[in-house]
This record gives C-alpha cells, structure tokens and sequence, in this order.
C-alpha cells in the first residue's frame, strides 16, 4: 500500500511529503509540523521498512498531539510506532513511498 499524500487526524489534514536531504539538513528521518503547515515529512533514501515506520512514527506524534496533548514522550511515540508497524507488517500491511512520487 502506499503511502498517502495526505492523512486526516482528528479532523486535522496533514499533507505527507518525502523531502530528499531531511537527514542531512534536520538530522531526523521524518517530523511533523503540527502548527502552520500540518504536513509530515520523511527522508526517501531509506530501506522500505524505515519509511513505512518513520510514516507511523510522525502519523504517532500527531496522534499524540491531537488526543493526548503531547503528552507522550519521544521513547513512548518510538514504542507505540514500532509497535503499530510490526502487528501491520506481520498482517501484510506495508507502506511503502510511490516509485511514481516525486522527492
């Protein structure tokens, strides 16, 4: 399954893009911008599996936001992410970047 290029949280529309160099210019492999451009943003160079669970990992912090009023931790998003990708993964559940989309 592809990823989409947008998500619906809470009645809140982030749009998903893959930024090429987010690793080098942010240090990060994904983030999310919750305030002005509600977008969720993710490195393209990865292995398959890095993309589909940093996607899970910012759709997470969104979650978090949204619901929970950040009160998650960093370690608490990594844990539930990884958790959201293996029971999807292990159900024949991928996310994976379009070969059409643009980076």
């Amino acid at each position: 399954m592809e990823i989409p290029k947008s998500i619906q949280v809470g009645g809140h529309t982030y749009k998903v893009m893959f930024v090429d160099g987010l690793w080098m210019r942010e240090g990060n492999i994904g983030q999310a911008h919750h305030n002005t451009e509600q977008a969720i943003e993710i490195e393209p160079n990865l292995h398959p599996e890095q993309i589909s669970c940093s996607f899970w990992h910012e759709v997470t912090h969104a979650i978090n936001r949204i619901y929970n009023n950040n009160q998650l931790g960093e370690a608490d998003v990594n844990a539930i992410s990884e958790g959201i990708f293996q029971v999807l993964n292990d159900m024949g559940i991928t996310f994976t970047k379009s070969d059409k989309e643009p980076i």
